[in-house]
Parts: C-alpha cells; structure tokens; sequence
C-alpha cells in the first residue's frame, strides 16, 4: 500500500473496502482474467461485466461508482496492485460503456464529482501536450529536497524547509529532470442531432490523460465517454489568471474522462474483419469450382 498513500491514504474504513475488492480480483475467474490481460498498466473493463461479476462481493459497486468514483475507482486499483503483486507501475482501473447514458442537458451542477457516461460527436482534438503530476525541489540554503505532488495539474511549490531541522530557508530550486508527466489531451464532444430536436447542439469538453487514452479519436468520430463531471473558473478555463478571473464565481463543467469507446473506429474495425473474412471465403470456393468444372 506504500506506493499509493500519496493519494489514497491507509484509513480503515478505505482498507474495509480494498479488502473486499481484493477477495474479487483473487476469487472472480473475470477479474483474474483482466489481470493477465492488463495493457500498459491499466484494467480495462466493461461497466455491466464488473457489476455482474462483483455481485456476490458487493451488490451495489455501481452506486458507489456513482457516488464516489475518484475513491472507489483508486481502490479498485490498490487491490488489483496487491493482487498482481507486479513491481512495475501500479494498475488505472479504466471502466467502459458505463449505463444509463446521461443527456448533456441533464450535466449541471449537482452532477460535478459524479461518474457519468456521455455518447456524442467528437469535433475538435486539441494538441497532446505534457501534464507535470509531480517535481522536487532543492532548499537554496541546505539544499534538502522535498517532492510535491501537483493535485490537478496545479503548481505547488513549497512555501517553507522541510528538512525538519534548524533551516528556515523559503527559496527552492525546481529539480526540472524530477518532474513525472502525462499525456493530456482535450477534446469537444457534441451531442448526437437525435438526442435533443429543435435545439442547438449541446457540446461539453473533455480532458482526456494517459497514453492509453489521448490520440484515440479524431474530429468526426462517436464516441462513448465515462468520465467523472469536474467544474472549473470560467476566466481560468478561458485563459485568464489575473486578480478578478480568480475572484469570479461563475463555473464551467467539463468530463475527466476515465475510458472513451470509440464506436466508430470499433464499426469500421469490424467491417474490415468481415470483408476480409468474405474475400478469404470467395478466394477458397473458386479453386472449388474450377475442380468442379474440370
């Protein structure tokens, strides 16, 4: 559990709910299954085989997704890492096709910090671009190094030595070869013409972070989005860091996507396979044919 305090720290009530998990990912054939079959570090899975299978340790794991996705999801992912017993980078619990689909109309704001799954048109793709999730930095006067983590993309610096001892220096150094970064994407997803007639599209934006994820879609795919609703300054979204943007209340809602399935690359996908599967079978039949002739 070391490796995950930083982020989910080591309570009873959170080592109650990673036990639990823990017994599915030994016990469940399917989530054994998805251990072995992990890619680059992350468990993907469909949101109704996880309910399913998860039955018989905890009946309402969708709830709770609902209710609390960043902890549950983080938990999920401490128990397949105890499970994998894997000494490389512990596992993303990426979770698909989440249901019910939920409209863009109904995104508001007693939705932020809630999972939630969007289906839409994909109409820009901005540029992947690194995200800094954490750096040290050196002490001027003793030269202690403390790590910071940065929560959201935020930049941290430490205001004071950590080192615990007589220093009282202020001024850091940022240690740049110690920053840990992520591929960050954003895209704009707009809804489907049939999901609310005689209204102008909806559209909302979507951060999408990890290698896995960024680079999956292009302008004019439909795509299935689960991700959890976030809300951020509205001038900060636009660009704006000054004294007023900071002290302006309104708000703007966006997905911190967790999974995107994209229907169309999987519809084209699987037009290949049969076309391929339907020229292989017509280049067999007319060797068959021609010995029939003979």
């Amino acid at each position: 559990w070391e490796r995950h305090v930083t982020v989910l720290p080591c309570t009873q009530c959170d080592c109650d709910v990673v036990h639990v998990f823990e017994a599915f990912w030994q016990q469940s054939p399917v989530a054994q299954q998805l251990l072995k079959t992990r890619c680059a570090g992350e468990v993907v899975v469909d949101y109704a085989v996880l309910c399913s299978s998860m039955e018989e340790f905890v009946s309402d794991v969708g709830e709770m997704l609902q209710r609390e996705p960043s902890r549950v999801l983080l938990q999920l992912g401490v128990a397949a890492d105890l499970c994998a017993n894997d000494a490389s980078s512990p596992p993303t619990v990426r979770v698909e096709r989440v249901r019910p689909l939920t409209p863009l109309s109904q995104l508001r704001a007693s939705k932020v910090d809630t999972l939630d799954s969007i289906r839409g048109t994909v109409t820009r793709v901005g540029a992947i671009r690194p995200l800094v999730l954490s750096a040290s930095f050196k002490c001027s006067k003793c030269s202690h190094e403390e790590t910071r983590r940065f929560v959201d993309g935020k930049y941290d610096a430490p205001t004071f030595c950590g080192s615990g001892g007589e220093c009282k220096g202020r001024s850091f150094e940022l240690q740049r070869d110690s920053a840990s970064t992520v591929d960050l994407q954003e895209l704009k997803i707009q809804q489907r013409d049939d999901d609310d007639v005689g209204r102008v599209p909806r559209s909302i934006d979507v951060e999408l972070l990890g290698q896995t994820l960024v680079g999956t879609c292009v302008p004019g795919d439909v795509v299935v989005v689960a991700g959890i609703v976030r809300s951020v300054n509205a001038d900060v979204a636009g660009g704006r860091h000054d004294k007023h943007a900071l002290n302006t209340s309104t708000y703007v809602l966006y997905l911190d996507a967790n999974s995107i399935y994209n229907e169309t690359t999987r519809k084209n996908a699987t037009t290949a396979a049969l076309t391929h599967h339907h020229h292989t079978a017509a280049k067999k039949t007319k060797p068959e044919q021609a010995t029939k002739k003979k």
